[in-house]
Parts: C-alpha cells; structure tokens; sequence
C-alpha cells in the first residue's frame, strides 16, 4: 500500500524511498509502484521501467505498455522500439498498442507503419495492423496489403487477413472476406 501511495509522489522521491526498504523487497515495491504509475502517467511509468534493472522484463511492464497504448498510442509505440525493451515483451503489446492507434487515428498509426526502418519488427507492426484492419473491412485490408512493397510482407498479410477473416468469431467478415477472394 506504501509503495502504490508514493505513485503520488515525484517518480525520484519515490525511488529514493525504495531504495531504502530493504533489497529482497524493493523489486516488488519497483513493481507496485511502476503499476500505480501507469495509472497516472503512463508516459513516466514507461520511462521509470527502463530505468529499474529487471523491470522491463516484468508483468508490469505490460501493464504500463497497455495503459500508455490507451492513453498515448504514438507515444507507447515508440516506447516499444526502445532497446530497453524485451522483444517478447514487444510481441506481446504491439497488437494493444496498433489496435489503440489504428482506432484512434488509422492515416497517422499507418504513416507511423510506413516510416519505420524495413526489417523484422515493421513486418511485425505491419502483419498486426493487417490483422486489425481486417477485423473493421476485410477488402480495405487487402487492398492494404497488395500495397505493401516487400512481396513477403504482402503474403504475410495476406495470410493473416486470410486467417482473421474466417475466423468463426468474425461474423459476417468471412462471408465478405470470401465474395473479395473470390473475384
């Protein structure tokens, strides 16, 4: 309870506080404090994890991922690129972070997309997005998809509008997923 309370406090005043505590509980209390953070200020709880040895590989990084992704999409975005972050900790949030971005501003999330070095983590973004798009208009998401310039990126976003598209909770995107395919 006192490190969630020291949240209120300035991010340093608090981390001197845990530093205090004695060393087989201050990991936790970086935890608890870095989760109650996020709830305040995502953007500071993201930076604070970079910070803390360990912590980017913790749950509550994802937390603070999800909440800035709700907060700040563009921000929690380019706070996934961050070295400091975990790839598996990346794979696990960027469909929370795309699906916030594409709901909020889908031309600014896809200019994001576009402009991003080519190389395996834009693939990923890019294959995300096409599996997001699909969820709202399978036949703009293919159109998407054709556009893409890497002919590998192309197939693998085919392949997942393919796979969204008939999934069984997809409802009425397969059936039109299918008349698309079909033409």
């Amino acid at each position: 309870a006192l490190a969630a309370g020291m949240a209120e406090k300035p991010v340093g005043q608090a981390a001197a506080w845990i530093n205090g505590l004695p060393e087989e509980t201050q990991f936790a209390a970086y935890v608890i404090l870095t989760e109650a953070l996020a709830a305040r200020d995502p953007k500071a709880a993201a930076e604070f994890c970079t910070r803390v040895p360990g912590l980017a590989d913790d749950l509550a990084t994802d937390q603070v991922i999800q909440a800035y992704a709700f907060r700040d999409p563009a921000g929690a975005a380019h706070f996934l690129e961050s070295e400091a972050i975990p790839q598996e900790v990346r794979e696990r949030r960027i469909g929370d972070v795309m699906n916030a971005w594409l709901n909020l501003d889908r031309a600014a999330a896809m200019a994001f997309l576009e402009s991003r070095p080519d190389g395996e983590w834009k693939g990923r973004m890019l294959l995300r997005a096409s599996r997001i798009l699909t969820d709202g208009d399978p036949e703009s998401a293919q159109h998407y998809a054709q556009s893409l310039p890497d002919p590998a990126l192309r197939l693998g976003a085919s392949r997942e509008i393919l796979s969204s598209s008939f999934s069984p909770d997809n409802g009425d995107a397969a059936k039109t997923a299918a008349q698309h395919w079909a033409a």
